[in-house]
């Protein structure tokens, strides 16, 4: 896989976090997402923070940045425990009218997109512990 994370365990007990880094490739985000479902679920937690910020290489199109919501949508729903996402990461990786997010949320998903890991931390501590 193109992206790698840890599990930072240490980070917060109220949501789950997971640091990236590496080239990114749609179907690598789209594992990870999967993966930080599973581990919050399996952990008990309501919400997962990933961090991208170190994730590089040639931002996503419109299309996949539509294909990346929709589909993140389709993450959530498949586990039936449905996990809040805050997702950080640096523009132009993170699309600065935040297309991706719309999408998602046009479609049922639970999730918010930063560019600031501290407003991602508030942001999860005082809407979803």
């Amino acid at each position: 896989m193109s992206v790698q994370y840890t599990v930072d365990d240490f980070w917060n007990s109220s949501y789950e976090r997971l640091t990236c880094h590496g080239i990114y490739t749609k179907e690598a985000i789209l594992t990870i997402i999967d993966d930080a479902c599973i581990i919050a679920i399996n952990k008990g937690r309501k919400a997962v923070l990933i961090d991208f910020r170190a994730v590089e290489g040639t931002p996503p199109d419109i299309l996949e940045r539509f294909i990346l919501g929709v589909e993140t949508v389709r993450t959530q729903r498949k586990h039936k425990y449905i996990v809040t996402l805050a997702i950080v990461g640096n523009e132009p990786m993170i699309d600065p009218k935040r297309f991706g997010e719309i999408v998602a949320l046009n479609r049922g998903g639970i999730g918010k997109v930063f560019t600031n890991i501290e407003e991602a931390d508030s942001w999860l501590i005082n809407n979803h512990s």
